[in-house]
């Protein structure tokens, strides 16, 4: 709406409600006064500008809170993990919550219904079905799919779920075996922050919570897992030259290779996927890997030939990855702008600071040091921002060295048929 200029003004309870961080509440209030847009906060009244005083104070008051709000509650989790105490609101699949008499969760209790699905995966996985065929785990989403057992997230109250009631997908039968607690080990602080970056082993908590599976079992899954990932690598009967490029043009998924009879084709993976059948799904045909592979090479063929046309498509791809920068360009300049503003600030100040005494001389050395901290803060994004920005895969080097290497190819070609 702010982009559109469909506001007027943007009104706030307090400052820290508008941003917590300090370099990118600045930005937004000098961005948005520029546009026109009248900015007030219940706890300092109009702000008229990005320097206003109040405005950087409460900033830096909201972004001191915020990182003591995370070290308190990090540091509390910790505590109750080293206390055999299992942390955070959701329990897993197969788990509901065991709580103390003051009703704060303690550890995990079995939940006998969710349970039974469980086992029944690792039965199909480890010892296999009713005929003692293992299943894999496409196959076990499928069956579970079949039967219209309710889905991990169907379970979760507020979960809004995007596909049809029971359809299981690999991914959530993946985690049931892969997961640890299952046999009885729940663990802590696994992960940096909100990152997907493991921390050292020797730093996770270990909680014991109740098993559903014995441990067994659990490893015996695990070694099968590994078994079936180094058996898919070696089982490989074509290397598809389109392999994780190609999109389906009726419904835009992604498309896989595969042998049906006695040909390669490109199929579509809603349409293929293992719940066809069960729940709507693409329509669009298969694709016979010897045609389209032939068609999309003698294209590259043809573009390497044409060394403008080559150029052209470069460029023209260059310019829309340099337009997905822009707002980065844009917090940039505004930052460097700020940068200039606070040391222009910080020599008024040294200035006056020579000359004060007394009261007046605390409330400079005050400012002075407000604004040391917001030009490190400012420093600091601009380094970021920069990097990011520095970061173009499509530079004109990039794109000097794909044409020379297309002229190459054509003189390789040359000889090659002489």
């Amino acid at each position: 709406m702010v982009k559109r200029r469909d506001v007027d003004a943007v009104i706030v309870h307090q400052v820290d409600r508008l941003s917590r961080d300090i370099v990118d509440l600045l930005v937004t209030v000098q961005s948005w006064l520029r546009a026109g847009i009248e900015i007030y906060a219940g706890d300092v009244g109009q702000i008229e500008s990005e320097n206003d005083i109040m405005l950087v104070i409460k900033g830096w008051q909201g972004g001191d809170e915020r990182k003591k709000i995370r070290e308190r509650s990090m540091r509390g989790k910790r505590a109750k993990a080293l206390a055999g105490r299992v942390v955070g609101h959701r329990p897993p699949f197969g788990y509901k919550h065991a709580r103390d008499k003051n009703g704060k969760v303690e550890n995990f209790e079995i939940a006998e219904e969710e349970a039974q699905v469980v086992r029944l995966i690792y039965q199909w996985y480890v010892d296999g079905d009713e005929e003692g065929k293992r299943l894999s785990i496409a196959a076990i989403a499928k069956r579970l799919s079949e039967m219209k057992i309710p889905t991990p997230g169907e379970r979760r109250a507020g979960y809004n779920r995007t596909r049809e009631s029971g359809m299981w997908n690999v991914n959530e039968v993946l985690i049931v075996i892969s997961d640890e607690v299952y046999a009885g080990v729940w663990r802590f602080g696994m992960r940096i922050g909100g990152s997907h970056n493991l921390r050292p082993p020797e730093e996770w908590i270990t909680v014991n919570v109740p098993a559903i599976i014995d441990r067994t079992t659990w490893e015996a899954a695990q070694k099968q897992k590994s078994r079936n990932k180094a058996f898919a690598k070696r089982n490989a009967k074509h290397d598809y030259l389109l392999s994780g490029l190609l999109r389906c043009g009726e419904c835009g998924s992604s498309m896989c290779g595969g042998y049906f009879g006695e040909h390669c084709y490109y199929s579509c993976n809603r349409a293929n996927n293992h719940h066809a059948g069960l729940e709507k799904s693409c329509k669009a045909r298969r694709i016979r890997a010897d045609a389209i592979e032939v068609d999309i090479w003698d294209s590259v063929v043809n573009l390497f030939a044409d060394t403008p046309e080559l150029e052209r498509l470069l460029r023209v791809a260059q310019e829309e990855e340099l337009q997905t920068l822009d707002p980065k360009r844009e917090e940039l300049a505004a930052i460097e702008g700020m940068i200039v503003d606070a040391e222009h600030e910080a020599m008024e100040i040294g200035q006056a600071l020579k000359r004060a005494v007394g009261i007046v001389g605390k409330k400079l050395a005050q400012d002075m040091a407000n604004v040391n901290q917001r030009y490190e803060a400012l420093q600091k994004r601009q380094a970021e921002l920069q990097a990011e920005v520095n970061f173009v895969r499509l530079t004109d080097v990039a794109i000097e060295d794909a044409i020379r290497y297309a002229e190459d190819v054509r003189v390789g070609d040359r000889k090659r048929r002489l």
